[in-house]
Order: structure tokens, then sequence, then C-alpha cells
């Protein structure tokens, strides 16, 4: 009987919590980040990422948008999770 084996998956979620890409899984951790660099561009006329905190409304500026970002692991089974990993928070220190 052959063996069926997890497979690793990245992704970036946003400083609301959601995955800056809900259809997208990345196979490489690197492709996960280069994506976020690339979300954050979508914020750049409008100068910042809004968000709710502690029920207060907050504009994160464009260059620390990525310091409220999550790389996440996402270990797969038959392409459902089965386990889900914080791995750490992007900063632009740690990504280049």
């Amino acid at each position: 009987m052959k063996e069926i084996k997890s497979y690793i998956r990245y992704n970036v979620l946003s400083p609301d919590g959601f995955s800056l890409y809900r259809d997208r899984e990345f196979i490489k951790e690197k492709n996960a980040i280069i994506a976020a660099k690339k979300w954050v561009k979508r914020y750049k006329s409008q100068g910042y990422y809004s968000t709710i905190k502690n029920g207060a409304r907050v504009q994160i500026p464009l260059n620390e948008i990525l310091d409220y970002c999550q790389v996440m692991e996402y270990t797969m089974l038959k392409g459902k999770c089965i386990n889900i990993k914080m791995l750490y928070h992007l900063t632009y220190e740690n990504i280049g």
C-alpha cells in the first residue's frame, strides 16, 4: 500500500488576520514573502492600510504594514490542512 505523505504550504496573514491571497498557497516561504511585498503596493495610492483595533480605526503607514503581518506554515494532507503554525511576524528588517 502506498504511503500518503503530507506536504507544507505557506501564506501570509494581513494585519486583520486574513490570508492575503485566499485562493493561493505558496510552495516556498520566500514566494509568500514576495507576494506580501506586492500586496502592500495595492495600498500605495491610499498611503496606508486601514483596520480596526480594540474598536478604534487605525491607519497603518505603508512602511509599517508588513510589521503587522504573519508568515504561516500549513501542513497539508490530501489537499486538507492538518496543522497550522505561525512561523514569525514579518518585519522589513527580516525580509530585506
